[in-house]
């Protein structure tokens, strides 16, 4: 049980900063909304496992929420902290665009698990034509884990 609620909330801190593109952003720097629309691709995890993903995401001037579909396949070591393939599932969240860079996402999210702190923290970058999306997710474990996971996020807008 202490596994499947450690990859359940593993795989909810992957999903809520991807969708959640933290920052703020000045809108009269852009004439339409960059982050609207639906991306598809791949996050790749440890064990050099990938699990397909598709996030809809709508920007209104500064803010962005999303919904993303999440595959099996992805697989995470957490060290001493256990490990397993996280569990499918959709998951929404909003957030906002960063001010200095209307097309760079960071984003950190934190959960208690069992009295412990775990952080999933986001840093990625959308094209200069807007039509690819590339990020990093690493889930901050606490020290004794032994190691902190890292995925690779890579997506096309689909027309």
């Amino acid at each position: 049980m202490k596994k499947f609620w450690f990859s359940f909330l593993l795989s909810v801190m992957l999903v809520i900063p991807f969708a959640a593109a933290a920052g703020t952003a000045n809108a009269a720097t852009r004439s339409q909304p960059l982050f609207d629309g639906v991306f598809s691709g791949t996050i790749s995890g440890d064990r050099q496992s990938q699990a397909e993903f598709e996030i809809t995401l709508v920007q209104d001037d500064a803010e962005v929420v999303g919904e993303m579909t999440l595959g099996k396949g992805l697989y995470f070591d957490g060290g001493f902290c256990g490990k397993g393939y996280l569990p499918a599932g959709t998951f929404a969240s909003s957030g906002e665009i960063l001010s200095n860079d209307p097309r760079a996402i960071e984003a950190e999210a934190s959960y208690q698990v069992e009295g412990f702190t775990i952080s999933g923290i986001l840093n990625g970058q959308l094209s200069p034509d807007g039509d690819e999306l590339t990020a990093e997710v690493e889930i901050d474990l606490p020290w004794f884990c032994g190691r902190d996971p890292v995925f690779q996020i890579s997506a096309e807008r689909e027309l």
